[in-house]
Order: C-alpha cells, then structure tokens, then sequence
C-alpha cells in the first residue's frame, strides 16, 4: 500500500518542478519505506511507498518501454495469473512486483485492464503517445482517490491534503458536501469537502487527455442486483463457503508479516477461525473501551484463547480520546465523525509496531445485513397492513420516552425510526441513520435551504432494487461502505502505515452475496442468517451467541459527564461558528436538549465537534 499524487498541465505550462515531490511528501505515512518522483515536461507524479509484495524491486514510479508511467496504491491478488497470461502473449516483465501488471496489462488490454484486477487499487497511468492520462479505483473504494482541475492544471492524489499543497489558496467548503456531512457525519462520494475537488467513485475509471475537455467519470463495475430466486440453500451455503476462502487465501498474498484486528464478534473471529483451521497463527490485536457497554476486549481475549493466538491489547478511554482526536484530525482532511475512527486508529498504532498487513472482518455487515436498521426494515415489512397505526403509535412513543444514555438506547433507535419515516420504504434503512431531520437541519445551518435534493443520493445508493430490504442492504454497500467505513480504515490504517485487509471486500464474493435474495441474509430477525449458518461451526460458540455491539465509544456518558468541559469548549466557542454557516445558538440549543435528558443528540453534536476541530486544521 502507498500513497500518489500528480500534475498533468492541459496547456503549454509546465508543473513547478518539485510541486509534485512536495504533494508526495504529504503522504509519507501512507509509504514510509521509500519516495520517489517522474518529471517530465507537462507530467509530474510522486509516490510513497509502504513495501509488501518485492520488498526490494517493486518501487514506483514504475515506467515501460514505451514511456508510459504509473503510480499505483493497489495489492493486486491475482497478478501472478496475470502475469502468466500477459507473458504468455510478448510482455516481459522486470520485477515481480504485483502492480506491475497494470503497467504490461495495459500494453495489450488499454483501459480494460480494470476489468481484469482482482484485488484493492487506486492508480494513475500516463501514456505519453496519447496524451492521456487514466485514472482507476478498486470496485468497492477501498483505496482513495481525489481529483481537482484549476488553473490549467489536473491534479490527484490519495488524499486531498497533497493537493491542497499544490494550490495557492484554500479553495473553501463545497457547501453541498457540508450539508451532507451534517446529515450523514460523511461526505458521501462523489462529493468531497473542499471547493472543486471529487472523489473518483469507486468502480470508475476517468480518463483525461490534452485533446479532449471531457471529464466524465466511466462506471466499469457495477453492484448486482438481488434476484427473488436462488439455487438450494445447501447449494448456497457450499459456494458461500468456497468463495470466502478463497476470497481469504488470496489475502494472504504478502512478503512480510501479517496480523489479525480482533473484535469480540462473529466477523473478525471467522477470520481468525479460518486461518487457524488451515494452520495458520498470526498475532492478534484489539482494543478495549474503559466502558463496560461498550467493551469487547474481555470477548476479544477470549476469541483469541480460544483459537491459540498470541494476542495484544490497547487500553483506550477518556484520556485516549483526547490524544486521538487531535492525532486522527492532524491527518484527516476531509471530517468523518465516525467515533469509531478513533479506535481504529489506535488499533492501528497498536499493529503497526509489530506487522505492516493486518487482516479484519468489515464488511460483512453491510454485505449480510448485520445492523440494527434492518431489524427495522424487517418490522417495516411484516406490519406494512398496520403502517398507519403503527407509525402514529410509534411517534407518540417516541414524543413520551425520556431519554436514555445508552448508545443505542430505545428512545435513540425509536427516534431514529420515526424520522426515517418521512422517506420512502426503500430509502428508510439508510434515513435511520440520519443526525437530524431534513426540517432541523436548515434551523442549524441556514445556508442548507439552498441546497437542492441533500439526499439525492440515498435514491442513488438504493436503486434498482424494489424490495426495501435488498434496498437497504445495497444502499449500504454503495454509499455507507465506501464513504464511511473504507475510510476509516483507510486512513486510520495507513496513518500508521499499516495496510487492512479483509475477505468481505473481494469483488467475487460480494457479487455473489449481492444476487441472493434479502431474505436469505436476513431471516425474520436474525441478522447475517446466512452467513453464520454456512460458517458458523468454525467460531467459537460463545461468539456465535454473543449479542452484537459493534464497534463503538460512550459518546452519549461522555457529553454529560467525563469530557463535559471538553464538548463545551469545542462546540461552544464562538471562533468555530463566526462565519455563520452555522448558528453557534442553535448548537448551544442542542447541547442543553441533550444535557437535560429531553433528547439523545450524540450524533449530531459529535459531528459538530468534529467538523469545528477538523475546520480550524484543515478549512
């Protein structure tokens, strides 16, 4: 894993010729075992690198014989079938390095490539004969890529830090990407949080030529749809099988150590099952939460026990959010208020003094349907006869339930339930999560009345499905997964310059999964049915039984009590608001509603505290 950034001047200019080595230079972490840089007139490119596969030959920029050059962050699972395809028809290759089938790929496949790679990559390829410069990202988005074109120039990186560097100004907020920041606590893709800057959308490729002005990103890959009819369910439980473990052997690809992020739940322990049962025994790490609701470190331990590993753990709790939040913030800069980042980051820290490659199991939940919401789309479907006497129930219930501490208390989830409620069926999974109401959200910023559709892209993320269930789980993989969760361990891994793996993310097995009918993931109320009835006898019983808690921090205690001082001297400093975008007597509103217990507002008021933090760094 690594980190790209690059300059293609579209007129007779040329780049400064150490703008690109300074946009690299941002970036160290992401590869801190060695840089490099390609100028040449009008094409500059910078790389870091984080060395996995051909520790000592695979160094980047990489350049073929015909001029072309490429930078990638990629791991590429099945470059040694490709390789042998490739040499098979005239291609020589000089390392064994797995991104270097990308550069000889393209000598006899052009742009699709793409189609081709089986495994995590974001990339850039110049071909100096056509004046055209491809840039690709991995079909899920599990690594990171940012465009920006201004002044002449297009610029890219892994992240929008290097090409803020390359900038003579801060370009300002996109104000869209804010109001969806405010509803959603990510900006969800394309979008991204500065002025004129994208996300290349996962599954795309763009292609940007000299001889062309056309910018239009080009979807090579798309999510299927879930079919109402499947194969026997013995047949499907023994392809589900065989397909997460090969999706596992293939991210065993690696020339240096490799670890294990341990939770206390069913994911990451079928993981670590999987690679005990095929004799395999790495380290294992976790974290565990000085909160006895939010703590899986005692489960954790016992996982690891229970299947032989040599285990490692961090201790994290008020005084570690206050070295995590300003540590994370230094280096995200783009805000996700995801509490769960900073766990990973210090899970990360934990990791990376002992291996470079740590395997984990994300995804699954939104690949399986493992959250709470879809318990909710469930009760959706089976009282949709009572749905107006149920939702007018469930509003006064909502209005009478005194708030409650809880993380995810039933006052919180209640409320969560009745907001979604103004929005289509197939969109409601996705709305539960929502900070405010589409209504509150413009009394605290007031420039969000101008913003058309802030959740156009819930109908995006949902379609075609019809069913709400297989709506809410694809909604989940297209826009919760790769804005959310991809980068959170993206920036939390390579922060530390540890790269994260997991089998849930192979493009095969989510393909697969993708088709089967929602109701074979979710059955009645059982979440990831599926899932744990086809490999549920390798982990051990007592997590199989275990009920879910996610990973997650007591953000909700924390507010009223030990970091009181804390949220008040963040959220309430007239300095964070003095631009008016939002109403510094409105947050204040918010925090007293949820200091006198009326509501149970840790999501929206952790938002705001991350984006006045990340704001005073970054905007």
């Amino acid at each position: 894993m690594c980190g790209l950034a690059g300059i293609l001047t579209l007129d007779a200019r040329d780049p400064a010729p150490d703008a690109a080595a300074r946009m690299g230079a941002t970036l160290a972490r992401r590869g801190p075992d060695g840089s490099a840089t390609h100028v040449e007139p009008g094409f500059s490119v910078a790389h870091a690198r984080l060395a996995i596969v051909d520790v000592t030959g695979g160094g980047q920029p990489m350049t073929d014989e015909r001029g072309c050059v490429l930078v990638a962050n990629a791991e590429i699972y099945n470059h040694r079938e490709l390789r042998r395809e490739l040499e098979q028809r005239g291609q020589v290759f000089r390392t064994r390095c797995d991104v270097e089938v990308i550069l000889r790929g393209y000598r006899v496949w052009g742009d699709d490539v793409v189609q081709r790679l089986g495994g995590m990559f974001a990339f850039a390829l110049w071909d100096p004969a056509g004046e055209r410069l491809l840039l690709a990202r991995d079909r899920l988005g599990q690594k990171p890529l940012y465009y920006l074109e201004a002044g002449g120039r297009f610029l890219f990186a892994s992240e929008p830090k290097a090409i803020l560097t390359a900038l003579p100004a801060r370009p300002g907020l996109d104000l869209d990407a804010l109001a969806r920041y405010l509803l959603l606590d990510f900006v969800p893709t394309p979008r991204a949080i500065h002025r004129g800057m994208w996300k290349l959308p996962a599954g795309h490729l763009l292609v940007v030529s000299r001889r062309s002005a056309a910018r239009a990103p080009r979807a090579y890959w798309t999510l299927p749809r879930s079919t109402p009819c499947a194969p026997p369910l013995r047949i499907v439980e023994q392809e589900l099988v065989a397909r997460f473990d090969r999706a596992l052997a293939r991210r065993l690809m690696s020339d240096v150590p490799i670890g294990l992020l341990l939770s206390g739940g069913f994911d990451s322990a079928l993981v670590g099952a999987s690679l005990a049962r095929s004799g395999l025994v790495p380290p294992s790490f976790s974290v565990s939460v000085d909160d006895p609701d939010h703590d899986e470190g005692k489960q954790a331990r016992a996982t690891a026990r229970a299947l032989g590993f040599v285990h490692r753990e961090r201790s994290f709790g008020v005084e570690g959010f206050r070295v995590a939040v300003p540590a994370a913030l230094s280096y995200l800069d783009e805000p996700l208020a995801d509490p769960s980042l900073l766990a990973v980051h210090a899970l990360s820290e934990l990791a990376a003094e002992h291996v470079k490659v740590a395997l984990g199991g994300d995804g699954a939940d939104e690949l399986f349907g493992g959250y709470d919401v879809v318990l909710a789309a469930q009760l959706n479907r089976y009282t949709r006869a009572l749905a107006p006497g149920r939702d007018r129930a469930a509003r006064a219930l909502a209005r009478w339930l005194p708030a409650r501490e809880g993380h995810f208390s039933l006052d919180f989830r209640l409320n969560q339930y009745v907001r979604a409620l103004r929005f289509p069926p197939a969109l409601r999974p996705l709305a539960y999560t929502l900070d405010l109401g589409l209504d509150e959200l413009p009394e605290l910023a007031p420039f969000t009345r101008d913003v058309v559709e802030p959740l156009a892209e819930f109908g995006d993320a949902a379609a075609p499905e019809s069913d709400e269930l297989a709506a809410g789980l694809r909604a989940y993989v297209r826009m919760f997964l790769e804005s959310d969760i991809l980068v959170k361990l993206d920036r939390a891994g390579m922060a530390h310059g540890l790269e994260i793996r997991s089998p849930f993310f192979d493009h095969e097995l989510v393909e697969y999964v993708a088709a089967l009918p929602a109701s074979m993931k979710v059955r009645g109320l059982s979440r990831k049915w599926l899932l744990k009835r086809a490999l549920g006898h390798r982990v051990p019983r007592a997590v199989t039984r275990r009920r879910k808690q996610g990973f997650s921090l007591p953000i909700v205690k924390w507010l009223n009590g030990a970091l009181a001082g804390w949220f008040d001297e963040v959220l309430l400093d007239p300095a964070s608001w003095s631009d008016g975008l939002i109403r510094r007597d409105e947050v204040a509103r918010l925090l007293a509603q949820h200091r006198a217990g009326r509501r149970n507002l840790r999501k929206p008021l952790y938002n705001l505290a991350v984006f006045a933090l990340w704001r005073s760094a970054w905007g």
